[in-house]
């Protein structure tokens, strides 16, 4: 189960450089982002997009040599996000559900974690969009970011507690997408 205080923290998160999407069109991060999950043996673009998002070139080299072994780690390559959603990448979703990855699996920024999955932080299955209008904060869309970063890293890299983060009735397995929904809704519309 996922902690009260990470919980929290991750409420209070707000990426740097992140747009709202559907509402905003992408800036430079998103287009950085987007570039990235289109190329993704390329390490100009990853490199490009950890500097659009506050990176210190000093250090993106070593992050990118951190961020390649987690991705050698993953059991499989997610869904590839869909172009009609290019704006996803980069935005606060996005980086949340990165913000999540990246401190369960040690990595240095959230940017890394948001590179891992494109599609992770999207109210929906895979790229099946739901929440359009939503913005950001809303509870909806906070467990989407979440839940999709905890499903991500269970499935992906067997660690942290799956789909069911918050702990709810453990009706279906961690791994199920549906396990936590209510639970998980339930933490973000009351906290």
């Amino acid at each position: 189960m996922a902690s009260r205080d990470f919980l929290h923290e991750v409420r209070s998160y707000t990426p740097p450089h992140a747009h709202h999407w559907p509402r905003d069109e992408p800036a430079s991060l998103g287009l950085a982002v987007y570039a990235a999950l289109c190329n993704p043996a390329s390490k100009k673009h990853a490199v490009a997009a950890a500097m659009a998002a506050g990176v210190p070139a000093t250090e993106v080299s070593t992050q990118f040599d951190t961020f390649c072994r987690a991705r050698l780690e993953r059991l499989a390559d997610p869904e590839q996000l869909a172009k009609r959603h290019a704006g996803h990448a980069g935005s606060v979703r996005h980086m949340r559900f990165g913000y999540v990855v990246a401190k369960s699996l040690g990595l240095p920024h959230a940017i890394w974690g948001a590179l891992l999955c494109g599609t992770g932080g999207m109210a929906g299955a895979g790229n099946k969009r739901l929440g359009g209008c939503l913005g950001p904060n809303n509870f909806l869309i906070r467990h989407a970011s979440v839940h999709d970063a905890y499903g991500y890293l269970r499935a992906q890299h067997g660690v942290g507690p799956g789909y069911n983060y918050c702990g709810g009735w453990r009706v279906l397995a961690d791994t199920n997408p549906l396990a936590g929904q209510a639970s998980g809704l339930w933490f973000w519309l009351w906290n």
